[in-house]
């Protein structure tokens, strides 16, 4: 701020720029950190912040979240024969799968590899089940109209949100999901 000793004006100078370039690079960044690169799904560093946000949002209403696990069987087989590039085209499919399967508000997250999580807001059983029932219509679909010289199934563990730490959460997913795919293997040696 000046002020013009002439005129008594106050004069004001100021500088304008467009920084929308800038955010939008940002944001592309922000995406880009979040999201994975082969499905586009959320990626792992995203899900305890996601599971914090929504177990804050749940705190004290009675409601329940729920986690999804689902494993990739043989899936190493996969890309050890095939290569990397038709693993990548399988994962890319099973993202596909999962986001078209999911409630609205619901999240998939690609954890590693071949281990995906489908965050549920609302954990209700019909929901879980519904879920559950649409992932497995869309991997026999894409079993049934796949050119890939190989058949992918998959192993699903679920836990659902009672007041205890995320991690003792996101553990006893595990071990569902692990006892699951135990248990197909038991049926189905190699």
């Amino acid at each position: 701020i000046h002020e013009d000793p002439e005129t008594g004006d106050i004069l004001l100078f100021g500088y304008v720029r467009d920084i929308d370039s800038r955010k939008k690079t940002e944001l592309a960044l922000l995406e880009r950190a979040e999201k994975d690169g082969v499905t586009g799904l959320y990626n792992k560093a995203t899900i305890q912040t996601m599971i914090q946000r929504i177990l804050q949002e749940r705190r004290g209403s009675g409601g329940q979240c729920a986690l999804l696990v689902i494993d990739l069987d043989n899936f190493k087989k996969v890309n050890d024969r095939y290569g990397h590039s038709m693993g990548d085209r399988a994962i890319r499919e099973i993202g596909k799968i999962l986001s078209a399967s999911l409630p609205e508000d619901a999240v998939a997250i690609r954890m590693a590899g071949d281990e995906f999580v489908i965050l549920l807001s609302r954990g209700n059983g019909k929901m879980l089940e519904d879920t559950r029932a649409a992932i497995e219509d869309g991997l026999r679909h894409f079993n049934q109209t796949t050119t890939a010289p190989f058949k992918l199934s998959f192993s699903m563990g679920l836990a659902r949100y009672n007041g205890r730490s995320t991690e003792s959460f996101l553990n006893e997913l595990d071990q569902k999901m692990y006892a699951e795919k135990k248990a197909y293997h038991q049926e189905h040696p190699r």
